[in-house]
Formats: structure tokens, sequence, C-alpha cells
């Protein structure tokens, strides 16, 4: 079973260009653009964590924050969008300071998708939702909490369709203690895989050179 953010991706992100090849012309190794060579388990990486900081930590953290009574139906979360997570991430990690992950979103922005205009305003707010995303949200409202990780359990019961399996055969029975119990082993567990997975940050590069050619 493909994880949600295996299904997403088409394309790959230069680290030192911020060129994106599309799946077509693809030389996985090497950025087809400035020569590059592409470190592909990096690459993953920091794709997998920024997909899931924007999915959960921008998308459904605004619907939610909207009080909006309605089931979040989530614009589609193409590369650009993952690969502006990944901005964000790589300045987490390597420690860089807000203006210049700001300085730096808007110049592959221009780059690449004009048509992604966002403001001061909105970069902040996405730069603060994904450092808040990597510490567990304790600055959102418990119910906020409650209703993202209602959203995290259900991928988590997509992507491990086992687990999700013997949940459903047990809401077949009749309630009891030993049936609760049971069930709530089974979604923690969903969620500990979730999160060992998929909130792990990459690791602080000494040698990498993010950006440096953008």
């Amino acid at each position: 079973m493909s994880r949600l953010y295996e299904r997403s991706q088409e394309s790959l992100l230069c680290f030192e260009c911020g060129h994106i090849d599309q799946d077509c012309e693809i030389n996985r190794d090497l950025c087809s653009a400035c020569g590059a060579s592409r470190n592909l388990r990096l690459h993953t990486h920091y794709y997998r964590y920024a997909f899931y900081a924007m999915r959960y930590g921008y998308q459904y953290r605004k619907h939610y924050q909207s009080g909006s009574g309605a089931k979040p139906y989530l614009q589609h979360l193409d590369d650009v969008l993952v690969f502006v997570g990944m901005i964000i991430v790589s300045g987490i990690v390597q420690g860089a300071s807000w203006d210049a992950i700001k300085v730096t979103l808007r110049k592959f922005t221009k780059k690449n998708a004009p048509q992604y205009d966002f403001s001061s305003q909105e970069i902040e707010e996405m730069i603060s939702y994904v450092v808040d995303y990597e510490s567990g949200f304790q600055k959102l409202p418990e119910s906020t909490r409650n209703e993202i990780l209602e959203e995290m359990i259900g991928d988590a019961a997509a992507e491990n369709p086992k687990i999700s399996k013997k949940l459903m055969l047990l809401m077949s029975q009749p309630d009891s203690p030993q049936r609760r119990k049971r069930a709530e082993i089974l979604y923690r567990e969903l969620v500990r895989r979730h999160t060992a997975k998929n909130k792990s940050l990459p690791p602080k590069s000494k040698t990498k050179s993010f950006w440096s050619k953008l």
C-alpha cells in the first residue's frame, strides 16, 4: 500500500538552484538545470516530512480554525506546495531566520510558480504553522488538535490496511470494555506508525549548501 506522499509526488526539487525536474524528464541523480548531484534519500525525507506538515499543519489547521462545520475537502497538495514546505523545513533544520526563509520562498515561487504570489503575512503564517506542526500543535486548542488527530488517524488507517481491517472487525462486534481496550490499542498503534514515519525531521547537514544557486 503506497503512502499518501508517494501518490502525490510527481517531480523532484534541486536543493541548490531550486529547479523542478518533472517526472518525464528526470535524471534522478542530477539536476537538469545546474547539474548538482541529488541525494534521493534526503530528498524523500524532506518531501515526506513537508507533505504531512503542509497537509496537517497548514491545510487541515486552516480548515478547522475557520470554524466551518463542513467536512474538509482539501485542495490537492501539489508538488509546488510541498516544495514550499521543504524550503521551510530546510530553514528550520538548518537554523535559518524567518527572513531568510521568506527571501528563499519568494525566489522559488517567482522562478517556478508565479501563480503562488504569497504575501508576507501568508508566508509567515505558513512558517509558523510548520513550526507548530513540528512541536505537536502545542499552541492549538485541544479541540482543534483532536480534529487534526482524527484526520491523521484516518490517513494512517488508509496507509495501514491490516490494522484498519482489524479495527473494522472490532467495531462490528458488540460493545464491551475488552473491545474498547483492544480498539484503543490499535488506534495508538496507528498513530505510532504514522508519526514514527512521517514526523521525523530530516537531519541537519554540515556539508549541504541549500539554495546557494537560487
